[in-house]
């Protein structure tokens, strides 16, 4: 576990996919996917964001904190 690395949402994916690799599996479901075979999450993974990546694939808002939370669990 990385030591004084806050986890946020607002930290870009491929910083989030260093530090909690296991993230990545967890948002397949929530956008992922559609990057890695739309072939832009080398472009886009040090620009968008976990909540960007949210937002572009319209995820509720509940849903958002369930996933975040599962990814922060991960993190401890």
């Amino acid at each position: 576990c990385m030591q004084g690395v806050r986890l946020s949402m607002d930290m870009c994916l491929v910083e989030l996919f260093e530090i909690v690799p296991e993230s990545r599996n967890l948002l397949m479901d929530y956008g992922l996917k559609r990057l890695i075979e739309e072939d832009v999450l080398d472009v886009l993974g040090d620009k968008l964001s976990v909540n960007g990546l949210f937002r572009i694939s319209r995820v509720p808002e509940e849903e958002k904190y369930e996933v975040w939370n599962k990814i922060v669990s991960l993190a401890s």
